[in-house]
């Protein structure tokens, strides 16, 4: 039966100790769990939002965070899906407090650190449906300096479907959505 409150996910010894969620890479695994704190349970979804993943790695990871108890996996309509279990959730004060402390000290980022997918989903994630046109508008972003496969974006944004992001393999795509 699932324990209800806080503190339900303590170290089983006197001592705090890293367990696997905290091996190989930390930062990987808290992007992992970021998403899953955004709602993302699929896991194209997931690997969107964690630039420079390989598949193999991101499974690897989810594995591992459903085996020490974070994450559960479940399928919905023949789809495999990724959920936060209640000790997952417990982290998420954890998880925003860390990505408020990078925000605020960190100075500068280096060029190869900008990432225009990253950016893009989460501008998806910010726009409110309920604030777009009812026919839908496109809007095209341009990032000259980025490498070719990701220099152009589109924004196809209406009321009732809400927000599509869009690269440059889908150009037609995007016109079509528009229409």
């Amino acid at each position: 039966m699932p324990r209800s409150g806080r503190g339900t996910c303590r170290p089983r010894s006197g001592t705090a100790r890293p367990g696997p969620p905290a091996r190989g890479s930390p930062r990987t695994t808290l992007l992992i769990l970021r998403e899953l704190l955004w709602g993302e349970e699929r896991f194209s979804a997931i690997a969107r939002g964690v630039p420079r993943i390989s598949p193999p790695l991101l499974a690897a990871r989810l594995r591992e965070l459903g085996r020490v108890g974070l994450v559960e996996r479940h399928v919905v309509d023949g789809e495999p899906r990724s959920r936060l279990t209640e000790a997952g959730r417990e982290l998420e004060p954890l998880v925003t407090m860390m990505g408020a402390w990078g925000i605020r000290w960190m100075r500068e980022l280096r060029p190869d650190e900008y990432d225009p997918v990253l950016l893009m989903v989460q501008i998806s994630r910010e726009c409110r449906p309920d604030r777009m046109p009812e026919k839908a508008v496109t809007v095209q972003v341009h990032f000259k300096d980025a490498e070719a496969a990701h220099r152009r974006w589109w924004l196809v944004l209406s009321r009732s479907r809400g927000v599509d992001v869009c690269d440059s393999r889908y150009t037609e795509w995007a016109i079509h959505l528009s229409q």
